[in-house]
């Protein structure tokens, strides 16, 4: 009884420990800065190349492009694109409205979406549209700017759209949990997100977010039965 008692204290205390970390490291932005970062890119254990993300003021709009530079081997499979997100800060809030998929040698805009948040719909420019619950989360697939500036403490077992120019999926956050975590540009103090698809277990995005005032992602792993592709911080 007297084990169990203490046990259940443990529990606790790690609990409130946790609570007091992600108040003091939710001092999120919502207007974030100009700034540009690469990472290293594995999928499946191989060099997949590097990926240049760059985010920029437009006005009242945030874009955010994903540039993908393809290792020798990759290029034997994939297409060099970028993808750009637009995000609009609403009532303190970024929320996605739009992207693209361009092809970086052509310049050519292979598939768009569009986001009427009056309409709860997605319209993809190749395919249906999409109808989604009111005041749901949504995020870009290709990089989490609005979890960057989310507060920390709200989102637990909240369901959330990730959305890129060629689909949605839906998936729920888990409760976030402290972990130090090394990458090519250091070593970091991270919060660890994680989102389960919903209908899919076995498909899972993990985000370890520094613990700094803009929550940048130093790693990102998107898991799909068993294969993984790996985001990591260069610089």
């Amino acid at each position: 009884m007297q084990s169990t008692q203490k046990g259940m204290r443990f529990k606790f205390m790690q609990a409130l420990a946790l609570s007091a970390l992600l108040v003091s490291s939710s001092g999120y932005s919502d207007a974030p800065k100009d700034q540009s970062h690469r990472y290293d890119v594995q999928y499946e254990g191989k060099d997949a190349g590097e990926l240049e993300i760059k985010i920029k003021r437009d006005g009242t709009e945030y874009v955010v492009q994903s540039i993908s530079h393809l290792s020798v081997l990759a290029q034997l499979f994939l297409k060099s694109y970028t993808i750009e997100s637009r995000f609009e800060l609403k009532n303190k809030e970024l929320r996605l409205v739009s992207g693209r998929e361009i092809l970086n040698e052509s310049g050519e805009i292979t598939r768009e979406f569009n986001v009427d948040y009056d309409e709860n719909t997605v319209f993809f420019s190749k395919g249906e549209p999409l109808v989604f619950q009111e005041n749901i989360r949504i995020d870009a697939d290709s990089f989490p700017l609005a979890l960057m500036t989310s507060d920390l403490n709200t989102i637990s077992d909240e369901s959330y759209l990730s959305i890129s120019p060629k689909r949605a999926r839906q998936y729920v956050y888990q409760t976030p949990i402290q972990e130090t975590v090394s990458v090519p540009a250091g070593e970091f103090s991270t919060i660890k997100i994680v989102g389960v698809r919903i209908g899919d277990p076995n498909r899972t995005v993990s985000i370890w977010l520094d613990q700094n005032s803009q929550q940048l992602p130093v790693k990102i792993v998107n898991s799909k039965g068993g294969r993984d592709t790996i985001l990591a911080l260069i610089e």
